[in-house]
């Protein structure tokens, strides 16, 4: 496992994003991803091999797979990518989605993800970044201790916690200027612009219509040279954007939307979560998390 090195979520490297069953995703273009689209990602013109099509096949997996957690009537947050890596093997993809989680996959709203992931055991000093803020601006919202050794909640993305994690961007890399190899012998992404378009064109809907079907009462989104991207996702306009005090971090009153810089040591302070987790409290966030 390699933690969050710059830009999104961290966890274990297969842990990461699940879908359908393995074969062809016929279900793809009731989405409007028609296959010829998802070819414009590759170094080919055609599938001429069970190779070409385990490529696409785990695109179209991670593509539609929203995240981890408990998504339901909770508290989301949305970071950019993970920043982490793949296994060696292009095949521990679908490994990944038909063994390791099978389990844990749920569909919902057009989308899969995994119900559960809690984090049990781990100081948040000891944890990732961000799982660290997460922990803090949560603790907040329900008025508890962060370094409290017991607590009585589900851990983080546990069943029952109402709080779920997605991310912009489904593929994981170190960091966002990076074009790792993977891309392309895991899922035949060899064109960076084509890969980001194709996410606008197809993930964000999706994952719109998966807002839409799970209805948080909140969203904190993470990221702050990505705010353009987030409020794209959520359809909210740049003009409606209100600043916090220290004017580093953001929110959308109406759609009760925070925008945050990234959870990082230097990004992030323990005032800043304060101020997001009071802002989530007028929202009334605390009344649908587990006290």
């Amino acid at each position: 496992m390699q933690e969050d090195l710059a830009h999104g979520h961290d966890g274990p490297e297969h842990r990461y994003d699940r879908a359908q069953p393995a074969g062809r995703h016929h279900w793809l273009p009731l989405l409007g991803v028609p296959r010829r689209v998802i070819l414009m990602l590759t170094s080919r013109i055609a599938m001429d091999s069970p190779q070409d099509q385990l490529l696409v096949d785990n695109f179209n997996r991670v593509l539609l797979h929203a995240g981890w957690g408990d998504p339901i009537g909770g508290l989301w947050f949305v970071g950019i990518e993970e920043g982490s890596s793949w296994a060696d093997d292009p095949r521990s993809v679908a490994k990944w989605f038909d063994e390791d989680a099978k389990d844990r996959i749920r569909h919902l709203g057009g989308m899969t993800y995994e119900h559960g992931l809690g984090v049990v055991g781990l100081p948040p000093s000891r944890g990732s970044k961000v799982q660290r803020w997460v922990q803090t601006i949560v603790d907040g919202v329900r008025e508890t201790d962060t370094r409290a050794l017991q607590s009585t909640s589900p851990p983080l993305w546990a069943p029952g916690s109402r709080i779920f994690n997605t991310n912009l961007y489904p593929l994981a890399r170190p960091a966002v200027s990076m074009q790792p190899r993977y891309f392309q012998t895991h899922f035949g992404v060899a064109d960076a612009e084509a890969y980001k378009q194709i996410v606008h064109s197809t993930r964000f809907p999706a994952l719109a219509s998966f807002r839409a079907s799970a209805a948080p009462r909140a969203i904190v989104c993470f990221g702050k040279g990505f705010w353009d991207q987030f409020e794209k996702l959520l359809n909210l306009p740049p003009t409606d954007r209100k600043l916090g005090d220290d004017g580093k971090w953001g929110f959308h009153e109406g759609e009760r939307v925070v925008l945050a810089p990234f959870f990082g040591y230097w990004h992030m302070n323990r005032d800043r979560a304060t101020a997001i987790a009071r802002k989530l409290r007028e929202w009334n966030v605390h009344d649908v998390l587990p006290a």
